[in-house]
């Protein structure tokens, strides 16, 4: 769902690593074997899931990097808040975003990180489903923005264009008419930074931020997703280490940067004090939860020159397993590394959180 989708620089770089998180990556392996004529049909890989807001108490994600910052509102009126649906194919991480005409995938607010009005308060709906195959761009799908505080008129069309090449196609309706009396194309490689580019037409840059708002929130799903595989990796050592007891992890030490090698650590609160790390609920209706303490966290991929340092804190607000779980991010700090040297440039602050279905995983 990465891979070359984000903008240009080390910002986008980073955003676009922000799932490879090395010794928290371990994808749920998937297959089976027969034996004796027995035919196994392994399980399917490719699953449904739906993104919506946290749960009460917690706040909506806000990710801020370079000149821009965007959190996720989930403001009221609304019969239903936007969540994002689609697949997600953890064996060939082919992903999908379904169209719906009716109920918007996000309202993200938009600002600089003094919190200057950059957009304002975005609307989004995918008016075409969006695919992904591999890490590569979307080969489909078309977003309909508007905007919720009148920062512009009318509305904003951007969809996948493969007519002369690869790319984006937007246009601008600013009477809400269905007529675009201003239309533009952009290859991808350009049209993910346009959003920095001051000088385009404020609709090029509106999209192009929708576009790199979508990525940034696939990626911190895709990080949530790797810390339960964490989970996972360690539940007997959680499970042995018992409720509130952290298990600690080495990291890699990065060369010349201070406080190497980093590590983080997990404790799992076993809410209903069965010793397990299940599905059961507590008395009161919760399920267990777990907090990752990650300190200058740097793994090291030897075929890649570009890697991530982590420091800050992830929390599981409520992990069903296999099925559903809560992330919440507090000043999760995310900086890219390129040949073991810190990229000064490129930092991603996360914080709040979301609610992650995904049944199968």
């Amino acid at each position: 769902m990465n891979g070359s989708s984000g903008p240009v620089g080390a910002f986008g770089t980073t955003l676009s690593k922000l799932a490879l998180l090395g010794a928290l990556a371990f994808l749920p392996s998937c297959g089976g074997g027969g034996g004796g004529g027995v035919d196994v049909t392994p399980p399917s890989t490719n699953l449904r899931y739906v993104l919506g807001p946290p749960r009460a108490g917690v706040a909506p994600l806000t990710v801020e990097a370079g000149e821009s910052k965007f959190t996720l509102s989930s403001n009221p009126p609304a019969i239903e808040l936007p969540s994002i649906r689609g697949t997600y194919d953890t064996a060939t991480l082919d992903a999908t975003i379904d169209d719906n005409a009716v109920l918007p995938i996000l309202w993200a607010d938009t600002a600089t990180p003094t919190d200057n009005p950059l957009f304002g308060n975005l609307e989004v709906v995918a008016s075409k489903p969006f695919r992904w195959s591999d890490a590569n761009d979307p080969t489909s799908g078309e977003f309909l923005i508007t905007s919720r505080d009148g920062f512009f008129p009318g509305k904003i069309r951007a969809g996948v264009s493969t007519a002369g090449g690869a790319g984006v196609r937007t246009g601008y309706d600013s009477a809400n008419d269905g007529i675009y009396e201003q239309e533009a194309s952009e290859t991808w490689g350009s049209f993910y930074g346009l959003w920095e580019d001051d000088t385009k037409p404020l609709f090029q840059r509106v999209a192009s931020f929708v576009f790199y708002t979508r990525e940034a929130i696939f990626s911190v799903m895709e990080l949530s997703m790797e810390t339960v595989n964490t989970i996972e990796d360690h539940r007997a050592e959680l499970q042995a280490a018992g409720s509130d007891n952290a298990i600690q992890v080495d990291c890699d030490a990065l060369p010349g940067a201070p406080n190497q090698p980093g590590s983080f650590s997990i404790a799992w609160t076993d809410v209903n004090g069965n010793g397990v790390i299940d599905h059961d609920l507590s008395g009161a209706g919760k399920h267990d939860t777990f907090t990752f303490m990650i300190d200058q966290c740097w793994i090291d991929d030897p075929t890649d020159p570009e890697d991530l340092l982590l420091d800050g804190v992830i929390r599981i607000a409520y992990y069903e397993p296999s099925v559903q779980w809560g992330p919440v991010f507090e000043n999760l700090v995310i900086t890219l590394t390129r040949n073991n040297k810190v990229v000064y440039a490129s930092p991603v602050t996360v914080n709040g959180g979301f609610s992650l279905l995904i049944p199968g995983y």
